[in-house]
């Protein structure tokens, strides 16, 4: 049996300065957008103490470094990392662990991008430029559990240098908040051999279900190895995850397996099990799990053929969340003044997500809030959130905005732009005649051959950009369009957009 070695955790767990930086096609390195709104600012007058009364804010961004091959054409390398960091008074020592665990500087990543290049430029010649894949070194994170004792973060990492496909897998890193360190499983309990014990034989349990697809010796590997496997906390339980090669084949994928925390209680200190005060966690779904007063269960069920039904049932009330959609994301969170609220995300189509917010009662669940968006797993707290928006502005996809949790579980918007991921190969637009612009608010056109993306839009006639005129001089500015109620495409100065473009994504 071959297990993935600790390639995730070695070289992957530091992580970027939070910055975009590329290496365009005409060897221009930019970060250029409109100024983001801080998160939530502290309100004037509150005060937390030393032990951490209050919930520690914790921001996840991104960064990707790109190299391109020596004709300028080709994406050759991508490193795409996330980068955490975690502030609150009272939560220093935390904030350290953070850092020294998910953050790097910027010259790091240029250097984990620059040491793969001379080997993807050597195989993108030998294949003489036909399906030739780019190498890729990604880590992303998710926020599992958080409150005022806990951090329990779920990892990412994946690796492609070539070859059928490349190997990566989920893994877990949980926080000790009040002391400021990353805590080994043996921690959590009181009695740790008695957890093994327990935790063995639930996990041979659930495992034998899908015996078919795991390796033979499985079962022996997970007597050896589990208290070694890597974990994570959420609101079901304790997560144990096996990344491919472990116990199953690649086509396997990371398989997770949950012993909640009623199995745990007798075993786990009562400060790990549930603290007091606000938190998020991530729900599960087909976990039932205890929220304040409440009995809480998401789970899809079988209706017919080829069709099911994802099923909300609180305190043993069902409710429909639709038929033959997928339930993305959903997490639990309580308030500091004890209001329990279910927040979840739904794919309805083809990336048409829904984000909903029920408040949870002793009487059942109260919808507050919907919104045609989807949660971004690695920003979300109990005041503030970000959204991920699909949206067609230029050829322009995904989008990001931070909204505010209202104390009644109301959305409401902390920024008025859309910010873009404007560095994938695929959202370059390339001009062919000149485009009317504004540069530092003033009317301009950029020449034909201009190579542009679209970094950020208020969706409502203004998209900001960034980019390389036809000399290659680093450009930024605005575009201002039309779009004419009932019309996919824009126009700008009453032409068409697709006719300043040699070509615009297709945003779905």
């Amino acid at each position: 049996m071959k297990k993935i070695a600790a390639f995730v955790l070695a070289g992957l767990l530091l992580l970027p300065a939070c910055t975009i930086n590329h290496d365009s096609p005409d060897g221009q390195n930019q970060e250029i957008l409109p100024e983001r709104s801080s998160a939530t600012e502290e309100p004037a007058g509150t005060e937390q103490n030393a032990t951490g009364s209050k919930l520690p804010e914790v921001t996840v961004e991104s960064s990707r470094i790109q190299r391109y091959a020596e004709d300028r054409k080709v994406l050759l390398v991508e490193v795409f990392k996330d980068n955490m960091t975690l502030e609150g008074k009272g939560y220093e020592q935390a904030a350290e662990t953070v850092r020294r665990l998910f953050y790097s500087e910027q010259e790091a990543l240029n250097g984990e991008a620059d040491s793969c290049v001379s080997l993807a430029q050597e195989m993108y010649e030998l294949q003489e430029y036909e399906w030739f894949s780019n190498y890729q070194i990604n880590t992303s994170y998710e926020i599992m559990r958080l409150d005022t004792r806990i951090l329990s973060v779920k990892g990412w990492s994946y690796e492609y240098m070539g070859g059928a496909h490349g190997n990566g897998g989920d893994w877990g890193t949980t926080i000790d908040l009040e002391s400021g360190q990353e805590l080994a499983l043996p921690r959590l309990m009181e009695d740790p051999a008695g957890f093994m014990n327990k935790a063995q034989e639930l996990v041979l349990a659930s495992l034998g279900e899908r015996e078919d697809e795991l390796f033979e010796d499985y079962k022996s590997y997970v007597e050896q190895h589990l208290e070694t496997t890597n974990w994570y906390l959420d609101a079901a339980g304790i997560e144990f995850v096996f990344t491919p090669y472990e116990i199953g084949p690649y086509a396997s994928g990371s398989i997770t397996v949950c012993v909640p925390y009623g199995e745990a209680a007798e075993y786990m200190k009562p400060e790990y099990l549930e603290t007091p005060g606000a938190y998020i966690t991530a729900l599960p779904v087909g976990s039932q799990v205890k929220a304040g007063d409440c009995s809480v269960l998401i789970e899809r069920r079988q209706i017919e053929e080829y069709m099911d039904e994802a099923i909300l049932n609180v305190n043993g009330t069902e409710m429909s969340l639709g038929e033959n959609v997928r339930v993305d994301r959903a997490y639990l969170m309580r308030r500091e003044g004890g209001r329990v609220f279910l927040v979840y995300d739904i794919d309805e189509a083809s990336d048409d997500y829904e984000t909903f917010v029920y408040e949870l009662t002793k009487d059942g669940a109260v919808k507050t809030a919907n919104i045609w968006a989807r949660l971004d797993g690695k920003n979300v707290n109990p005041e503030n959130m970000v959204l991920i928006f699909t949206l067609n502005v230029l050829g322009t996809y995904t989008s990001e905005m931070r909204y505010e949790l209202s104390e009644d579980g109301v959305f409401t918007a902390l920024d008025d732009i859309y910010y873009i991921e404007a560095n994938r190969m695929w959202q370059e637009l390339i001009t062919k005649r000149q485009l009317p612009v504004t540069i530092d608010g003033q009317e301009s056109t950029l020449p034909e051959g201009s190579h542009l993306f679209i970094t950020a839009t208020d969706n409502a006639g203004t998209a900001y950009f960034e980019g390389t005129d036809a000399s290659g001089k680093a450009v930024s500015g605005e575009i201002h369009y039309e779009q004419q109620e009932g019309e996919f495409t824009h126009t700008i100065a009453g032409v068409d957009e697709f006719e300043y473009f040699a070509g615009l994504p297709y945003v779905g």
